[in-house]
């Protein structure tokens, strides 16, 4: 949670940051148009008023240290609790997980976002692979599967493995351990010309130990490596694990003696597993487990699952537990899953010290629980005496002074939820008045055009489909039969060499090849440019640009936003935020792909925002200074490298002024 004196700041930061980038990524050419769009952004509702929740976090347990101590009766390696961090408290369903899973059970870990499962699954894992090396019995061989439904999921596992072993490594612990992850991007081997090999060897060095040639701690990069020494945490999807059953080349991990080290099956975000996607799941895991037993394997297997998304009725760990024992063949019940416990209330309130803030406080968590609340409610039902405005600014002082008193743990049970729209489209509407809106607001006084907007030049389009002698609403439908997208170029007196072709009556749409309207409507008529030619009938859109003659990809867009590219104006506003030892972001979306896009992607779209603002910045105090609108690209240039050396360091912007 942010300071209480941010939670003002990102609300009006967020709000100018993000007009300002719609402002600019739809450029009109036309500046009437361009003054009426961005009118219509400062009446229009972009971002609700922020709401507050209170969302107490979940109750600590023992440290894993201690309680590894209980399990094995005796102290552990004293370099194996640095590794894994085993000062620290563990959440107590983290250490509920670890004990049930040591005593012979299996679980399903269902508690929500960023509450630490991985920890549930991989200290158990990593204290059994620890018991096996006190024996002397920790071989090469797959102690542990794990399973994710991305491998952009599997990538934060690897990292989180490998600085595990780094820490191991540079302690230099005796305890050793090994991991891999086996997709179908997993090279060959070094020399692999069909997977990108990359810098994979570069950064396995800070974790890796060899010896004899072959890898004895850490990462095994390779699909040689792994074959010839399988590693103890083996990391997959189940679609590439369907290919290691069947594949003779991959028989290693699960014949001879690598077939009886086998133990522990995970299977993460176990909620996107259902329906036929399930069954085809809970065949290949018993695939895998009658070859294990055919090859020897005696073990007692160990499945745990995770997710934040089950089921939520009043029998939940009952449904759980069976859906759980369908998918892995194994017994699961009730008890078996384990749920994240919240504090009490009365454990956030500041212990002594200020009463007025105490009281405050009070009655703040008192209107939070019943659930999240606009700000503005929040704030005058906890100073009920003063008028919105100032209720507003009491709340924010209120919430920055828990900060600097030092009652933490009061302010982090507290969430500032955002809420921002995407643009749905724009029109425009030439009678009785020119006017840009963002709704269809036809009526008997004049019909309004979906905008469309050439991307390097700002030359806008009007969207529809010609019927007959009229031009309405574009059908988009792909099955439908009508399905048809015509793009039509409004002309004026800087059309250049265009000629219009049609002409298009703005009170009744009506388009035809006469200046004057047929219905009398008495008003106008806009000259139009239509090309056929210039349209994909596949993809609805036009090939180039009319005007500029722009052959890009899709160079005419309608202004609909709500993808990427807004979410990297938000998430990079709000760190910005943030004191720099809180500049943490968790992004989720309700697709895994677009989550893990957005994840890999989110340096990329940080850094081009950030040179976006810098020219606009430099742009502007070179226009302020040198009192012209004149300037040269080694301007801009020099303003660059003197008032943001960071992005100059990057290579961004760098390209020599000439």
């Amino acid at each position: 949670m942010m300071q209480g004196g941010s939670l003002w700041a990102v609300d009006r930061r967020l709000r100018e940051r993000y007009r300002s980038f719609i402002r600019a990524e739809f450029w009109f050419r036309d500046p009437a148009l361009r003054r009426l769009f961005a009118e219509e952004l400062e009446n229009i509702e972009l971002m609700r008023e922020p709401y507050l929740e209170f969302a107490p976090p979940y109750r600590l347990g023992r440290p894993s240290r201690v309680v590894f101590r209980d399990l094995l009766d005796r102290e552990v390696l004293r370099e194996f609790i640095q590794a894994v961090r085993g000062d620290r408290p563990l959440y107590s369903h983290q250490e509920e997980a670890l004990r049930r899973v040591w005593r012979g059970r299996n679980v399903v870990v269902a508690t929500g976002t960023g509450s630490g499962k991985t920890e549930a699954f991989l200290l158990p894992i990593l204290l059994s692979l620890y018991e096996e090396w006190s024996r002397g019995t920790l071989g090469p061989g797959v102690r542990a599967l794990v399973l994710y439904p991305m491998n952009a999921l599997a990538f934060d596992q690897r990292a989180r493995l490998a600085e595990i072993a780094r820490a191991l490594k540079e302690v230099n612990s005796s305890f050793r351990f090994t991991f891999g992850q086996y997709t179908g991007q997993t090279p060959e081997d070094e020399r692999d010309g069909i997977r990108r090999v990359g810098d994979e060897e570069e950064r396995r060095a800070p974790h890796t130990i060899r010896e004899g040639g072959r890898v004895v701690h850490g990462e095994l990069l390779y699909r040689n490596e792994m074959r010839a020494t399988p590693p103890h945490i083996l990391i997959t999807n189940y679609s590439m694990l369907e290919y290691l059953l069947i594949r003779p080349s991959d028989s290693p991990f699960f014949d001879g003696e690598s077939a009886r080290s086998w133990r522990f099956f995970v299977v993460d975000e176990v909620h996107t597993y259902s329906g036929v996607r399930g069954q085809e799941l809970a065949l290949l895991l018993r695939r895998l487990k009658e070859r294990l037993r055919a090859a020897g394997n005696c073990q007692t297997f160990r499945c745990i699952a995770t997710s934040a998304t089950l089921f939520a009725a009043e029998d939940a760990e009952a449904r759980i537990a069976d859906f759980a024992a369908r998918l892995f063949g194994e017994p699961f019940d009730s008890e078996d899953v384990i749920v994240g416990q919240r504090t009490d209330l009365d454990e956030h309130l500041p212990d002594g010290g200020d009463e007025d803030l105490r009281e405050a406080l009070v009655r703040l968590q008192s209107v939070l629980q019943e659930g999240p609340k606009q700000v503005s409610e929040v704030a005058s039902s906890v100073f009920p005496g003063e008028d919105i405005e100032q209720a507003r600014v009491c709340l924010f002082e209120l919430l920055h002074h828990i900060e600097r008193s030092g009652s933490g743990r009061a302010l982090s049970a507290l969430r500032l939820h955002v809420f921002v729209r995407g643009l749905e489209g724009a029109y425009v509407r030439y009678t009785p008045e020119l006017e840009v809106t963002f709704a269809d607001q036809s009526d008997a006084e004049g019909k309004c055009f979906e905008l469309a907007l050439c991307r390097t030049c700002g030359q806008h389009y009007l969207v529809g489909q010609i019927e007959k002698e009229r031009f309405g609403a574009a059908n988009r439908d792909y099955s439908s039969p009508d399905y048809r997208v015509d793009y039509l170029l409004p002309l004026d007196e800087d059309a250049g060499n265009l000629t219009a072709n049609y002409w298009l009556c703005p009170k009744c749409s009506t388009l035809g090849t006469s200046a004057s309207c047929h219905r009398g409507c008495g008003v106008p008529l806009i000259p139009i440019l239509f090309q056929e030619e210039a349209h994909d009938r596949e993809s609805g859109e036009l090939k180039y640009c009319l005007v500029c003659n722009e052959w890009t990809a899709d160079p005419v867009r309608e202004l609909v936003y709500g993808g990427e590219w807004p979410q990297a104006v938000i998430a990079t506003t709000i760190l910005e935020v943030l004191p720099p030892e809180r500049q943490k972001l968790l992004a989720f979306a309700d697709n895994r792909q677009d989550a893990a896009y957005f994840a890999v992607r989110l340096d990329e779209w940080a850094l081009e925002l950030a040179l976006r603002r810098a020219l606009v910045e430099a742009i502007e105090n070179l226009s302020d200074h040198t009192g012209t609108q004149v300037l040269s690209l080694r301007d801009v240039h020099n303003a660059l490298r003197s008032s943001v050396p960071k992005l100059m360091d990057l290579g961004v912007a760098s390209t020599d002024a000439e």
